[in-house]
């Protein structure tokens, strides 16, 4: 009977394991579970800390937007009310995760600088199209007319956006395998009308992983095109 057969293969299960706890098998079982308790330990030690990319670009925005915006770790200081610079920038990722991730960040280290609830966005696949329009205007204003600054996007906003009216800044948080992808990113400021004589596409390198197989791709497929 069925009952019987469940019954009878749990019992096998059991004597197995009962078997192995006497072998090699048991010691790698044993040295496993230390490695992921180990792991796990620095997970939660990191969870809340921003990774090298963030930390980076917050320094960037410190030199290049305000100076009052804080670093992740850095004695909690009064802000000086120092004015936002008229520098515009858009960062792009592919997963809503990341920004989700990039938007807690950036207003943990905006907060307290002058008129800071009004100077982050997120451009995303939910965004409404009437809030899409709002946005895009917003971002196409003069800087001392409208405060937004920073405008976190996902691939959503890849295609279509003229955003070059006051912005030369984009970096990639991460790249997507497909070069004609990336070009798309890159043609939201880097197109006709775009005051600026440099456009600046920044996207990060680890320095302690010098082959990354997505650049690496990238720059094959490039070559390839060209």
């Amino acid at each position: 009977p069925a009952e019987q057969q469940e019954v009878e293969a749990e019992a096998a299960v059991e004597q197995a394991t009962v078997a192995n706890e006497g072998n090699s098998a048991a010691a790698d079982t044993v040295r496993e579970r230390q490695l992921l308790d180990e792991m796990g330990r620095i997970a939660a030690q990191h969870r809340f800390k921003p990774d090298a990319r963030v930390l980076w670009l917050l320094q960037w925005l410190q030199r290049n937007a305000c100076p009052d915006i804080r670093l992740p770790g850095a004695p909690a200081t009064a802000p000086t009310g120092a004015p936002w610079l008229p520098l515009r920038l858009i960062l792009f990722t592919e997963y809503e995760d990341t920004a989700r991730y990039l938007r807690a960040q950036l207003d943990a280290a905006i907060a307290g600088t002058n008129q800071a609830s009004e100077r982050l966005a997120v451009f995303h696949g939910p965004t409404p199209t009437d809030q899409r329009e709002m946005l895009k205007r917003a971002f196409n204003e003069p800087p001392e007319r409208h405060p937004l600054r920073i405008l976190i996007a996902t691939d959503a906003a890849r295609e279509g956006l003229n955003l070059q009216a006051h912005c030369w800044n984009l970096f990639h948080v991460d790249l997507p395998w497909n070069p004609s992808r990336l070009e798309q990113r890159n043609g939201r400021i880097d197109r006709k009308l775009q005051p600026s004589p440099e456009v600046f596409c920044h996207y990060f390198v680890y320095a302690q992983r010098p082959e990354d197989r997505v650049l690496r791709a990238l720059v094959r497929k490039t070559e390839t095109i060209r």
